[in-house]
């Protein structure tokens, strides 16, 4: 997902006098089925090819990079997607102290995020213990943020700092809009319930406030996007219906192969690590905001601040996002399309700026290169290793354009997870069988774990009838209908 780094390279300390979590310096091979962060195949060994060989892969220039007529769209992927994908994953994980510049241990990782779709990104702790990000006036809502042009913007203190359950959420504009527009699905959801007195009865589960109804209903209904909308695009829809049966009376079963924790659910490395991050190859070097602003995703030190997307900001005036442009809506013209899912990532991706990287090492401001070496230092099996083991057909180095002794005839997971997808008869239009696996099966995995869910009620649940669609499966551009801004 766009650049998610957690810990900077060989720069990861102990913040506030906190001593490193257990197993940062350390290097077993946990055999657990589940920790902090956990792995799906625990038996695999590790693939450590020499560093040299991944940051070759991965440099700027490199075979990684797209070329300077740019990449290739996936039509069939709306370029929201991208950044739908990147705030799902800040919701479910959150790494900010391993490091590429030594061996760690997952089960001695600590996951900084619960491992559900519960939007503690969104959050946080709640009103109680989160007051700074509700409006004091009617507690039940989220406190928006605006510009002096009236349009909405995360609230944001007298530094233009963010007041959010994940400062990640603030990384880039086009999520800070995704982020302000879920508050405000929240704040809709409130209005509707409190409009008549039937609305909640009609709504509520035994004890429940009229905040916890609607933080359940917003939950639920996020829950529903990913399921019905998200993953199907991302690995295909025959992927996720062999996984997820609906009997007669609309409940659902969730069958899994791989990921079977034994007491709680997990992230798996070969999921946070590899697998998810799929959409970084996605990522547009440039987008139409709206109708008037076209930028580029970053922006270096000294850039005008009107020609790029970095976030930790107030949102420019005549800059809010056009959710048209990056989901499709019925009657409107086809959005902005990602780029296709391959191991070609857009050329500011080589080149990240020192707003996002602090390293001093030229390299290590490749984000594929950061990529390659993290997989590494998380012990990550081969991909060739793991399609063998989910059934699928390995793929050979040749046929990845990989060469060389030092390869091993094995391949980095995260690499050859994109170049599966690029093969036929994907064709860069979703994942293939090692990649759509584990990330349906980790997502499917999320939901089904969690008792609180949708898909666990003890009343089949679907989508409130004022926002569900009249026709066709209820997605993201109705929740963001719905929410008023767009």
């Amino acid at each position: 997902m766009p650049v998610d780094e957690g810990a900077p390279a060989a720069e990861t300390t102990p913040s506030h006098g906190a001593e490193l979590p257990r197993g940062l310096d350390a290097v077993p091979r946990s055999v657990f089925l589940e920790g902090r962060f956990g792995r799906l195949f625990r038996l695999l060994p590790p693939f450590e090819p020499p560093d040299d060989l991944l940051i070759d892969l991965g440099r700027s220039g490199g075979p990684m990079m797209e070329g300077t007529g740019g990449g290739q769209d996936n039509a069939t992927i709306p370029s929201g997607f991208t950044y739908l994908g990147q705030f799902i994953d800040h919701d479910i994980t959150f790494d900010p102290t391993s490091s590429f510049a030594r061996k760690n241990d997952p089960d001695g990782l600590e996951n900084f995020r619960t491992p559900r779709f519960d939007l503690d990104s969104l959050y946080a702790s709640g009103p109680k213990a989160s007051p700074w990000l509700f409006d004091t006036r009617a507690p039940t809502k989220f406190l928006i943020g605006k510009n002096p042009a009236g349009e909405f913007d995360l609230p944001r203190n007298t530094q233009q700092v963010a007041l959010v359950g994940d400062p990640r959420n603030d990384e880039n504009i086009i999520v800070s809009q995704l982020h302000a527009s879920i508050l405000q699905f929240h704040n809709a959801i409130v209005t509707h319930l409190a409009a008549k007195k039937a609305n909640q009865e009609a709504h509520a589960l035994p004890g429940e406030s009229l905040f916890d109804t609607a933080q359940r209903l917003v939950r639920w209904h996020y829950q529903w996007v990913v399921l019905h909308d998200f993953l199907p695009r991302i690995v295909g829809k025959p992927i996720v219906d062999a996984r997820v049966t609906k009997d007669s009376q609309g409940k659902f079963t969730i069958t899994l192969d791989h990921y079977e924790p034994q007491e709680q659910a997990f992230i798996p490395v070969e999921f946070a690590v590899a697998a998810y991050r799929f959409g970084h190859s996605m990522i547009r070097p440039r987008y139409d905001l709206n109708d008037v602003i076209v930028a580029n995703i970053f922006g270096k030190p000294g850039d005008d601040p009107l020609s790029h997307l970095g976030g930790g900001r107030r949102l420019p005036d005549f800059w809010q996002a056009k959710w048209s442009l990056f989901f499709k809506f019925p009657s409107k013209a086809a959005p902005q399309p990602s780029r296709k899912i391959d191991a070609k990532l857009a050329r500011p991706l080589f080149q990240l700026p020192g707003t996002v990287v602090s390293s001093q090492r030229p390299e290590l401001h490749s984000l594929a290169v950061r990529n390659l070496l993290r997989g590494k230092a998380l012990g990550l099996p081969s991909g060739q290793a793991v399609a063998t083991a989910v059934g699928a057909s390995p793929i050979a180095n040749a046929q990845l354009g990989l060469s060389g002794a030092g390869w091993d005839s094995q391949a980095p997971l995260w690499f050859y997870i994109l170049k599966e997808a690029q093969r036929a008869p994907q064709s860069g239009q979703r994942l293939g069988p090692v990649g759509g696996l584990i990330v349906a099966e980790v997502l499917l995995g999320l939901l089904k774990y969690d008792a609180t869910s949708f898909v666990n009620a003890d009343t089949p649940w679907k989508p409130l009838k004022p926002i569900a669609p009249t026709a066709g499966n209820f997605g993201i551009a109705n929740l963001l209908k719905f929410a008023g801004v767009a």
